[in-house]
């Protein structure tokens, strides 16, 4: 099953870094020192011809003294796209114990496009490489909170799970045998072994992915 990568985050990241670095009135050579990188990389990044990781993506708008949202906005000619068009959602760089709207958000926001934006939706960061090949470590993913689901709607969805005081990122399965309907957490890296909906204690799901915002190639 393919998985929607959504053009949720705008890709003009090259031409933001490259305006706000010119405005804070610092060289290629002296952002790359800062935030860590060869300054050939840096210029291949504004030139457009090479996406940062997120953590490079991070450390440079630090650096600039720029937020997140700030970098990935859409540009035009010089302009910012019009607000109208994208709302901030948090991001985090951990899942979120409850609503993400009551807890705080240790990456900053980044934007999305409006239809896409919620209350209860925020970006994350995937950290782990037990999506493979679905969902890349350092992939961003939009991902909608809800306090309970109904499993069958559910199924065959990539879920942000709880379980035993451990957190997770599994796609949702439904085992149907002569013995009766059983449910499935599993990973598309075939080198994690399934695990049983119940047989941890506290096992919760809240959470489900809609869609890759951001990747590098």
């Amino acid at each position: 099953m393919d998985f929607p990568q959504q053009r949720i985050v705008s890709p003009h990241v090259g031409a933001n870094i490259k305006r706000h670095r010119q405005k804070a009135g610092i060289t290629q050579v002296e952002l790359a020192k800062r935030a860590g990188i060869d300054s050939s990389y840096t210029s291949q990044i504004e030139a457009g011809n090479s996406l940062p990781s997120l953590t490079v993506l991070i450390r440079i708008s630090k650096e600039l003294g720029v937020p997140l949202a700030e970098m990935l906005r859409e540009e035009d000619l010089g302009k910012q796209t019009d607000t109208a068009e994208s709302k901030a959602v948090p991001y985090f760089g951990k899942i979120p114990a409850g609503p993400p709207s009551e807890c705080v958000a240790d990456m900053g926001t980044v934007p999305v496009l409006h239809h896409l934006w919620a209350e209860d939706r925020y970006a994350l960061q995937i950290d782990s490489d037990s999506m493979l090949p679905t969902l890349k470590p350092n992939d961003l993913v939009l991902v909608q909170w809800c306090e309970s689901y109904d499993l069958d709607h559910i199924a065959n969805k990539i879920c942000i799970c709880w379980f035993d005081g451990m957190n997770a990122v599994k796609r949702l399965k439904k085992e149907v045998t002569k013995q009766g309907t059983s449910w499935l957490l599993i990973s598309d890296n075939k080198k994690y072994k399934p695990i049983r909906l119940g047989e941890y204690a506290n096992t919760k799901i809240q959470g489900v992915v809609l869609g890759i915002m951001w990747r590098v190639p």
